[in-house]
């Protein structure tokens, strides 16, 4: 699944603001990966990467 995962992961050099969450199935109810970003730019990937993903706005509260 690394396509799916380089294509909607953020870019958290320059929009450290976004997380996709992964889910087993279609129906969206288990979440089996998440990615998203730190306050300094870098990746937090946990789980796994599926073709069915839910891409939200997370605003970062970094000092």
């Amino acid at each position: 699944m690394t396509e799916v995962t380089q294509a909607i992961l953020p870019d958290c050099t320059t929009d450290p603001h976004h997380s996709v969450s992964f889910y087993s199935d279609p129906t969206r109810t288990t979440e089996v990966g998440w990615r998203g970003c730190t306050c300094d730019g870098g990746e937090i990937n946990l789980g796994q990467a599926t073709s069915w993903y839910q891409v939200f706005y997370t605003p970062l509260s970094c000092p």
